[in-house]
């Protein structure tokens, strides 16, 4: 007998199934015309009850499983399973120094700035609210009848309390009303009754680690819902303590538009805010540190990448994955961490581990970020390891594009065909690169320029690179740029291997560029030169330092310049392919990046073509 092809999962091969079987050789059925019948209707309804239960299973068993889940609650739920909560929306922080001068006829000597203290700032015309971390005294100038906080820390949002009675079920969860709440912010207090809220409130910790926790710890639980609210949960007085029926749970937190407010240097004062005693319309308020680390809710690819990882560290930073993993665990506003041992280091640094961060709205961390981290690590590191956080450095890539495309395959002109192309460099600049090792394959970017529009129909693409880095003026400079690849060109030629951008020199504008240095195979001399009136080249400091070509290192030790300034050095990569290693990121520059397109000959007037066809050198 016949059976039914249980692999196919397609409505119209399902129902074909179904007739096949029933017009199987010495069935009832064998010589029946099921077109237009009544029992063709029939065999719909099977195929489609056939087609949902299967398209059910599959569903279900995908959603089983972290790396096959798509719907965010299932996502969450197999995170919990290995101990990963999601991160929420992270406020930003800025530093600020603020200065309030004395009321008059005021005796204090100091000034308590209470926790919540508000100021604002606006961006394209909308006014967003900062508010103060903690609770900050500053002493009385009595010279200048001022009070002066420095080094103030302000978050963006607004504070939000939300009070909830504690009922007598076992597991009762107190659910955080705004899915734009900062839980590292968050606060929680348990009051024994709902009448007495002065004074007799207990604050309770979030529970991070194992070691010494038992039934009395003062500790709750923070975890995200079907809803995606986070919930707060208490022990059952064996792990943690449980709070009495009858009392009271008060949670306070930030509510924050995330990372809106990334980059927010202007802050204003607001006054009129009860309990202080200062000067009216005083306030003077100078930013230290713009506002930095605002992120959006952690989504579901970030915690599929984080929850695995978070799980392996188990809370301790051993290896370099157990840095990256903590660290990405419980910051947001980070795109990636790089983390190596500092014994790999060129020169060996024994007893240190190096951390690279790419922030997701900034290309380096700020110094609170920074310090906050270190804190963090602090608990959880080595006896004996110390962290050390060094910033990204970027490299930059840009390109001569030349493409030849047919006319008459695409409705796009030259100038939308060039549009295209930009668009795809920068689809592979977020998608390839713009991480820690990240790579660069050249052949791959020339195959998504192919694909980019059926009309293209080859292209080839001349590769450059650029690194920038900052000099000091009035001294001899250390900086170097190191490249980490080999640079085109051959150690004995007359032309310069490096290009770069103009300096300040004896107050004139200087170029760098490199020469040979007679019987020096391994390094070339880097000199600086001026162009006269005259157009001529004038060496004004023949000796600036060196470049390794094979390496891809620029050592500046000997250059002296007027003033603080940023030097691009450009060089051409000897082989098209590139990587990035450590806390090295790859980046496309787009905009210095060079399309031209060619009418293809040969696509319009066939083999008659060849005889105007042109190719473009590699060089």
């Amino acid at each position: 007998m016949s059976q039914f092809n249980t692999t196919e999962l397609d409505f119209d091969k399902i129902k074909a199934n179904l007739i096949d079987y029933f017009k199987r050789s010495g069935g009832p059925f064998t010589d029946y015309d099921f077109s237009g019948s009544g029992l063709d209707h029939i065999m719909d309804i099977l195929a489609y009850n056939t087609h949902y239960n299967a398209v059910n299973a599959h569903m279900a068993m995908n959603e089983s499983f972290l790396d096959s889940a798509q719907v965010r609650g299932n996502v969450v739920s197999r995170a919990k399973l290995l101990g990963y909560t999601p991160k929420s929306v992270t406020a930003p922080s800025a530093s600020i120094k603020l200065v309030l001068s004395s009321k008059q006829g005021a005796s204090n000597s100091t000034l308590t700035l209470p926790q919540g203290t508000q100021f604002t700032t606006s961006i394209d015309s909308t006014t967003y609210s900062f508010e103060t971390a903690e609770i900050t005294v500053a002493q009385k100038d009595e010279s200048q009848e001022t009070f002066t906080f420095n080094n103030l820390i302000i978050k963006q949002g607004t504070t939000r309390v939300e009070n909830y009675t504690i009922d007598n079920s076992y597991d009762q969860r107190f659910v955080i009303n705004a899915q734009n709440a900062d839980t590292s912010t968050l606060k929680v207090e348990v009051f024994p009754t709902i009448a007495a809220v002065n004074g007799t409130q207990q604050a309770y910790n979030k529970f991070t680690e194992f070691p010494n926790v038992d039934g009395t710890s003062k500790i709750y639980f923070v975890d995200e819902n079907a809803d995606g609210n986070f919930e707060i949960r208490f022990g059952n007085n064996l792990f943690g303590a449980r709070p009495a029926a009858s009392g009271l749970v008060r949670l306070t937190y930030l509510v924050s538009e995330g990372p809106l407010t990334n980059g927010a240097s202007l802050f204003n004062f607001t006054d009129g805010q009860s309990g202080l005693e200062y000067e009216s319309g005083s306030a003077i308020v100078t930013t230290t540190a713009k506002a930095a680390g605002g992120n959006q809710v952690e989504d579901i690819n970030s915690i599929k990448y984080n929850a695995p990882l978070s799980f392996i560290s188990q809370e301790r930073a051993v290896t370099s994955d157990d840095y990256k993993s903590i660290i990405m665990k419980s910051f947001s506003g980070l795109d990636n961490v790089a983390a190596w041992g500092g014994e790999t280091e060129p020169i060996p640094q024994f007893g240190k581990v190096y951390i690279s961060a790419k922030p997701t709205a900034a290309p380096y961390l700020t110094t609170l970020q920074k310090a906050e981290i270190l804190s963090l690590l602090e608990s959880k590191k080595m006896v004996g390891i110390t962290p050390v956080i060094v910033d990204p450095e970027y490299t930059y890539i840009y390109f001569e594009v030349f493409f030849k495309y047919d006319p008459s395959g695409t409705s796009t002109s030259l100038g939308g065909l060039i549009s295209t192309i930009k668009q795809t460099l920068i689809n592979y600049n977020q998608s390839k690169l713009n991480n820690f090792d990240g790579v660069y394959r050249h052949s791959n970017l020339l195959a998504s320029i192919d694909a980019a529009n059926p009309a293209i129909l080859n292209n080839i693409a001349r590769v450059y690179a650029y690194k920038l880095v900052n000099i000091t003026a009035s001294s001899l400079d250390t900086a170097q740029v190191d490249f980490g690849f080999t640079i085109d060109g051959k150690i004995d030629q007359s032309e310069s291997m490096i290009a770069t951008s103009s300096i300040i020199i004896g107050g004139k504008e200087a170029i760098l560029a490199d020469k040979h240095i007679p019987g020096d195979s391994e390094k070339r001399q880097i000199y600086a030169y001026q162009i006269d009136s005259n157009g001529r080249v004038v060496i004004i400091n023949a000796n600036v330092g060196y470049l390794y070509p094979n390496t891809g290192l620029v050592d500046l030790s000997d250059l002296q310049n007027d003033v603080n300034e940023s030097l691009r050095v450009e060089v051409r990569p000897a082989a098209d392919d590139i990587i990035s290693q450590r806390k090295k990121i790859l980046q496309i520059d787009v905009e210095r990046t060079n399309i031209q397109g060619d009418i293809d000959n040969i696509s319009i007037a066939g083999s008659s073509g060849l005889a105007s066809y042109t190719t473009v050198s590699r060089d």
